[in-house]
């Protein structure tokens, strides 16, 4: 009896043992920081205010433009009997 339980004994070390070693220890996986995450912010509403009012004075500056041409200055006929 006392041969088979110093079999057993072995063979169960054996066994926990291989189970230790077959996959080695883990790798320790740190984990990510928090992210906090804000809602609004008064910056954003200031960037669409300074864009909106750039596009209206472009389109005011566009629709205001005005031809240099004067009439006092006929352009020569050209003859085209020749």
């Amino acid at each position: 009896m006392k041969n088979l339980t110093s079999f057993v004994l072995a063979a169960s070390m054996t066994v926990a043992a291989t189970g230790a070693f077959a996959g080695g220890a883990p790798e320790v996986i740190p984990e990510p920081p928090a992210v906090v995450v804000t809602e609004g912010g008064s910056s954003s509403g200031g960037t669409a205010l300074w864009l909106a009012l750039g596009g209206a004075i472009l389109v005011a500056v566009l629709v205001n433009q005005t031809n240099d041409t004067k009439a006092s200055d006929p352009v020569p006929p050209t003859d085209v009997s020749q």
